[in-house]
């Protein structure tokens, strides 16, 4: 629009018959993709965005580790942070095409300001917190805003009521006030949006609750490749929405983790990040009962309409992931490990690793096919008239959605050509 146009970026005329681009919440913003198209094609630019994004998952997860959690074992920052950013949801997400989830690789930078804040009384690292939230909701995360908000505000709680301070409920107050400011000009157009008369929320009322069945919950952490597509008749939702494999020795040391921290003496924050993990899982089971508390929640007004309650996997698994590094760094602190044991747990903590990586890296396989496009950017040259491909299937590489569009219509009011 600003190249080839010269418009401000707030209409998109390709996109089902024309769709806002600032005012949409899945629209990202500051978008690294398009500084990158003026050097290299579409497809490349997205690769390497999601690259881009990976590698800031594992620099926010390692700062979190060393510098907030005390971890100085090489192998086990590996691990975790391996554990986080390599696990299956959002490798998953980004295989059906959710580009709106990468914002999610934000997030352990998020929490690395927020408890550097806890731990150092520092009010600049709220708002640095605050300014990150403020960017996940520039390049299109709105789906993980309620996650980090849910995560957050739980923890601030657990943390206000194990040191009787009331600083965390505070510093999450003005975390929150600071995270609207900044992101204003991107929420309110979006607030307008979806509020106004223009917007038709298409989504049809479920008729069954949204539940993980343990069949589902073992499927969802346990099963290397969960197909895309299939869903079993309990499911609402396809894989995509569920799928996050970590293992079974992964699931084994987290639950370990989350025991041995919850059994010894009360520490604020690593007793905060224990219970705050167990509310998260909570949420990812979903509608279980009529007080579950993903229903409880959709009576708040940010939660209202966040209806997939099982992508609280990806929050989970990251405080689950910090309360094992507290169990792990108390542990090594209290019991120096032998060089013979340090040598096998950094061997198994290394293998580990790798295996998530070459097990999760198989829902990029066969997934960015599009041959690149052939033409440029041109500075305020752009195309005058809608052009049309006389394509009709919707659903070959490459369909044109403005054609596409048009033969829906005709199906669906049954009129004849």
């Amino acid at each position: 629009n600003i190249v080839e146009y010269g418009q401000a970026p707030f209409w998109n005329p390709w996109y089902c018959g024309g769709n806002v681009l600032w005012q949409n919440p899945q629209i990202a913003l500051l978008s690294p993709v398009y500084p990158l198209t003026a050097l290299m094609p579409l497809q490349l630019a997205m690769k390497v965005n999601i690259v881009l994004h990976y590698w800031i998952g594992f620099a926010g997860m390692h700062l979190l580790l060393t510098r907030v959690m005390g971890v100085t074992f090489l192998p086990a920052v590996i691990f975790l942070a391996t554990l986080v950013t390599a696990s299956g949801a959002p490798a998953i997400h980004l295989r059906v095409g959710h580009s709106v989830f990468l914002p999610v690789f934000y997030l352990p930078l998020l929490l690395y300001f927020f408890f550097k804040a806890f731990i150092t009384g520092e009010w600049k690292f709220i708002f640095l917190a605050s300014a990150t939230m403020a960017l996940m909701v520039f390049n299109g995360g709105t789906h993980i805003l309620p996650m980090a908000v849910a995560a957050l505000g739980a923890f601030a709680v657990f943390a206000a009521i194990g040191t009787w301070d009331w600083r965390p409920l505070a510093f999450v107050a003005v975390f929150g006030l600071a995270s609207v400011a900044y992101a204003a000009p991107k929420l309110l157009p979006v607030a307008e949006f979806v509020t106004g008369e223009q917007f038709w929320d298409t989504r049809i009322p479920a008729e069954k609750p949204d539940l993980v069945t343990l069949e589902i919950l073992r499927h969802t952490y346990l099963t290397p490749t969960q197909r895309v597509g299939s869903r079993w008749p309990m499911q609402r939702h396809g894989w995509h929405e569920y799928g996050n494999y970590i293992g079974i020795g992964s699931a084994v040391l987290l639950i370990a983790g989350l025991i041995a921290v919850l059994a010894r003496p009360w520490h604020w924050f690593g007793g905060s990040l224990a219970l705050t993990s167990i509310v998260l899982f909570a949420l990812s089971l979903g509608e279980f009962s009529a007080y579950a508390p993903a229903v409880l929640s959709q009576h708040l007004p940010l939660f209202s309409n966040f209806r997939i309650p099982s992508r609280y996997t990806i929050p989970f698994l990251q405080f689950a992931v910090l309360t094992f590094a507290c169990a792990f760094q108390s542990r090594v602190r209290r019991y120096p490990p032998s060089r013979t044991l340090r040598t096998a747990l950094g061997v198994v903590f290394i293998a580990v690793s790798v295996h998530l990586m070459a097990t999760n890296q198989w829902h990029f396989k066969q997934v960015f096919t599009e041959p690149p496009f052939d033409t440029t950017f041109r500075w305020m040259a752009g195309p005058r008239e809608i052009a049309t491909d006389q394509l009709t299937n919707a659903y070959i590489p490459g369909s044109p959605m403005l054609r596409a569009l048009v033969d829906k219509l005709y199906t669906e009011l049954g009129v004849a050509r």
